[in-house]
Formats: structure tokens, sequence, C-alpha cells
């Protein structure tokens, strides 16, 4: 599936394609209980301005249903970068099965306190908040944004439920970019202020 930007928010008047654009990818398809192959769902991001470079990222993800501690998730960036996002939360060598929770609708920032590896769930419930990756989204800075970005959730275990993948958005902003002609411009003021400071400085008698 594709989703065409068609229009950007400048955040920076001073800078050509300062921006930062959200776009969502409604999926509403079942996610193959006990399957490795799992579920890919793509999504075309187009018109990110600055060249597309990213400087900042998050991710929301709504699941429903399922069993939370039998699910798997990475997002691939249009260069091929992979970030993972979550490994069957709370599966330790003393807890088999992993934390009992029943649909995620969560948002994936570097800034959060913590991964949903280790953060308690309440069985059966569905669980929410702010929360890192497993792999830190830094990893995409300086990327270009613009191309088609790929989640991959799968459910590893069968029981528990069917998961079902809703939807998921990007945010992203993209790294100002200086325009050629305003850095010219203000070189060429910085150098006559120089040059007149120079002429106006008196000269030291002798």
């Amino acid at each position: 599936m594709k989703l065409t930007i068609t229009s950007i928010a400048l955040t920076s008047f001073m800078a050509a394609g300062a921006a930062r654009a959200n776009v969502s990818f409604p999926v509403n398809a079942d996610i193959p209980q006990g399957n490795p192959v799992g579920l890919s769902s793509q999504g075309t991001v187009s018109g990110l301005a600055g060249g597309g470079i990213i400087s900042h990222l998050t991710l929301s993800l709504d699941i429903s249903g399922g069993y939370n501690g039998d699910l798997y998730a990475f997002l691939e960036a249009p260069s091929g970068a992979t970030t993972l996002l979550f490994n069957q939360p709370g599966v330790t060598d003393s807890n088999p099965f992993g934390f009992g929770g029943s649909g995620l609708k969560v948002t994936f920032a570097d800034a959060g306190a913590s991964t949903l590896q280790n953060a308690p769930e309440t069985d059966g419930f569905l669980f929410s908040g702010t929360y890192q990756p497993v792999t830190p989204f830094s990893t995409f800075k300086g990327q270009n944004g613009n191309g088609q970005w790929t989640l991959f959730v799968a459910d590893l275990a069968d029981g528990g439920g069917q998961p079902v993948l809703n939807q998921w958005s990007l945010d992203i902003s993209t790294a100002p970019v200086p325009e050629p002609g305003r850095a010219y411009a203000l070189g060429v003021l910085v150098l006559a202020g120089v040059a007149w400071g120079s002429a106006r400085r008196p000269v030291a008698s002798h």
C-alpha cells in the first residue's frame, strides 16, 4: 500500500526543507499465528523536504488481540537498514511464555523510558504507552526517508488468540538544509560589514 505526502509543515523559515510529517498506513490484516513468515506491510513516503534527510523518527503501532509475548517486529527503511522494535516481550529463562497482554497501542521513540522487553503488562488487556525500540531509531539518522518503508510483524507461537495489525504510522522530521542563495547573501553581508568597519577604523598618528 502507498501513501503520498501532499503537504508538509515547514518548521524553520531560515532553512529550506526543514519539515515534519506524519503518515499513516491502514492494514487491518491478521498476523498468522505460530508462523515466523509473519506479515509484511509496505508504506511509501514521498515529498519529504530537505532532501528527505532524517533527523528524528517515531513509529506508532496498533495491534489488537493475540498474546503479546508471542510477537516479534522490526522496521525496515528505504535504504534497507532495519531496527528491531521488540522480540517476544517478557520472554526469559524463567518465563518462556512472556508477557500476557492482548494487543498493543504503542509509540516507539528513542526517548522512551524502556523497551517493551521488560515493561510488565496486565494479562489479557491492551498495552499502551511510549517505549524505546530494541535497536535505536538513530540508526536511520542521516538517511533519506523518501521511499518504501516496511513493517514486519510475526506471531511466533500458536495459541493466545488471533492478533490483527490494524495500522501503523511514521512521524519523520527532516534536517534543515541551508539555502545556497541565502548563505551566499549572508556571506556577502558579513564581508561588507568587515570592509565597512575597516574603512571607519581611525588611523593611528605617529
